[in-house]
């Protein structure tokens, strides 16, 4: 059987099954509270994940890596977690696999294993039924490590005020009822099983999040650092941007596109240099057989690329994709030569910010992103405007589009001021992307 990285979740405390449910299942009671709690909660995570399309959980057997109090306040601990792992496999429980020794450290990142176990349909049979307690993070911010495993948080006045500020925008969404369009139930394009909803992407694909009709956001860092990535997410994050127009807040339709910034990170780049995005960013003279859409993806690959070569690699991957429409993403023709050509064209057509292509700009600009995003979410909290955040976009009623809109607008022109050391307007044209209002507009 062969694995590859992206068909796990990791291990986490947010699903336990009742204590009665392993008396009733025959396994070895654990002989304190916090070792029953473990064992509660990996066989409720592994009956989530299997309700979820069977995904595997993903977890460490090297005492190197649990020496870190990577589960601050959780009872997890090697000892538990092996042990509990071990015999639910031995019980026929579970199955899984042990990656071999610096597996997650593999040069392709697809190939990057951790061990991993799974539900079998024994387990699975034996708790059909069986409520299962789904408990949020105790603290809605995760730090993540350079290969995506979580980390302890250091305890600075930085990490108290940015999780103050996540508990009290979280505070600020937990009264919204997230509901699904009846009539698009109706045609077939959303499922729902005991934990998940499921969402049918325009490519014919089943997405699944799970359920959580009342929102919930964490925040998620990378690479030790507060000032990388950032965003925001929640289960309708996850969902096909094509399904998220049939969500209701509060019984009331969202807008059918929702309200983003236009060019956002370039635009965000150009400021930083103190300079000023003209034109079409997406028009490069000079790059042939390329059609616009298709020079699109390839300048945000750019200027969010880890490196140029990455972003070569990347395009020439996306020959064999297409988008929404049925377009391809890359020209099937094109050559590597051809790719790095164009790469060349798109330096020269936005030379003012060129060394910023390539360079790993992308989790800095996301952490710009991700405060303005929060920005608009105070400002609807206050105005009393339902707002779920979708990276740099928002779903929102289609009632409040033109409110949102105006918002955006302000907080996009503090942050290019901001950015570029001005405190004049030096933007005076707002450029947000927002397609019509909905039905329920006024």
């Amino acid at each position: 059987m062969r694995f590859s990285q992206g068909d796990d979740a990791p291990l986490s405390f947010a699903h336990h099954v009742p204590e009665a449910a392993l008396t009733r299942l025959g396994i070895p009671l654990g002989r304190t509270r916090d070792d029953r709690a473990v064992q509660r909660a990996i066989i409720g995570q592994a009956l989530v994940r299997h309700d979820g399309g069977g995904g595997r959980i993903s977890y460490s057997r090297s005492g190197e890596w649990w020496k870190l109090d990577r589960y601050a306040d959780i009872p997890f601990g090697r000892t538990r977690v092996l042990g509990t792992v071990d015999t639910l496999t031995k019980m026929g429980l579970l199955e899984g696999f042990r990656a071999k020794r610096g597996a997650h450290l593999a040069e392709e990142k697809a190939d990057r294993l951790q061990s991993a176990f799974w539900a079998t349909e024994s387990l699975v049979q034996a708790m059909r039924g069986e409520a299962i307690e789904h408990r949020r993070p105790r603290v809605p911010v995760l730090l993540r490590d350079e290969n995506g495993d979580p980390l302890p948080l250091p305890r600075t006045q930085k990490v108290d005020r940015i999780v103050r500020t996540m508990e009290r925008r979280n505070e600020a969404i937990a009264d919204i009822c997230l509901t699904v369009d009846p009539a698009a139930v109706a045609k077939g394009l959303w499922r729902f099983s005991d934990h998940h909803w499921w969402a049918l992407s325009d490519k014919g694909e089943w997405t699944c999040v799970q359920s959580e009709p009342y929102p919930f956001m964490v925040q998620m860092f990378a690479r030790r650092s507060f000032d990388l990535h950032g965003r925001m997410y929640g289960p309708w994050t996850g969902l096909p941007g094509v399904r998220r127009s049939e969500l209701l807040l509060n019984g009331l339709p969202v807008c059918e596109e929702e309200p983003d910034w236009s060019c956002l990170h370039l635009d965000l780049a150009y400021a930083m240099c103190g300079l000023r995005l003209d034109g079409d960013a997406y028009e490069v003279p000079g790059a042939e057989g390329v059609s616009r859409n298709q020079l699109k993806g390839a300048v945000n690959t750019y200027i969010n690329a880890a490196d140029p070569v990455a972003t070569a690699r990347s395009l020439m991957l996306k020959r064999f994709e297409r988008d929404k429409k049925g377009r391809r993403k890359w020209p099937l023709s094109m050559t590597w030569d051809g790719t790095k050509a164009v790469m060349a064209r798109i330096e020269e057509r936005h030379e003012g910010i060129r060394h910023m292509f390539g360079s790993d700009m992308g989790v800095r600009l996301m952490r710009i992103d991700c405060e303005m995003a929060g920005q608009v979410m105070d400002a609807c909290a206050k105005a009393s405007v339902p707002c779920l955040p979708v990276h740099d976009s928002f779903n929102v009623q289609a009632r409040h589009q033109g409110f949102v809109e105006g918002v955006m607008g302000e907080v996009l022109e503090r942050t290019r001021n901001k950015l570029s050391g001005s405190s004049s307007t030096v933007y005076p044209v707002v450029r947000l992307h927002c397609a019509g209002a909905g039905p329920g507009a006024p």
